[in-house]
């Protein structure tokens, strides 16, 4: 295990926002595409070296803290372009709003209330995948829940850009409802 209940803290996030301009740009040059959470098959890989896993940890709790901060901008910018795309024509679709209103909406910091706050229960199983990217299987919870609550499995993709892991994919774990991520989740 490489990580055992924590709550990221909105001091946390420190990674620059990305701009709005760079984010409309982003959508402006895509097909709306609506992200599916991939289901059944979790990607197998071999173990990741021990650097790699500190790394991608270290994104996702600065993404979850960029998130429980309600500074989306900021969590933005450790997410890739592809997963960024499709969270944003997702939320549009469920919410019948323009992806463009959305991204404005968004960039704008809102602190999130207690009730909002995302626990990560655990991080492990990091390995490479055949692609060359990064997975991980992480579990997180609302952070009002109790300890002994169960928590809500994920596989988490990260992509490797220019110096950083960004979070690329995440893949709904066999038997859940929704998807389970503290990032970024537009409500």
């Amino acid at each position: 295990m490489i990580l055992q209940s924590d709550v990221p803290l909105p001091q946390q996030c420190k990674t620059a926002p990305r701009s709005t301009s760079s984010v409309l740009a982003l959508l402006a040059q895509s097909t709306p595409v609506a992200a599916t959470p991939g289901q059944g098959v979790l990607p197998d890989g071999e173990p990741a070296d021990p650097g790699v896993a500190a790394a991608i940890v270290s994104t996702y709790l600065e993404a979850t803290a960029c998130t429980n901060a309600g500074d989306f901008a900021r969590a933005f910018s450790l997410f890739s372009d592809d997963y960024l795309r499709s969270l944003i024509f997702a939320a549009s679709l469920a919410t019948e709003l323009d992806p463009q209103l959305i991204a404005v909406a968004l960039s704008t910091p809102t602190p999130a209330q207690v009730t909002q706050l995302t626990a990560i229960v655990s991080i492990d199983n990091v390995q490479r995948l055949s692609d060359g990217r990064v997975s991980a299987r992480i579990l997180t919870k609302p952070a009002w829940k109790t300890a002994s609550s169960p928590g809500d499995p994920s596989v988490v993709v990260f992509a490797r850009q220019g110096d950083r892991w960004l979070i690329d994919e995440i893949i709904q774990a066999p038997g859940t409802a929704t998807p389970a991520t503290g990032v970024a989740t537009p409500s």
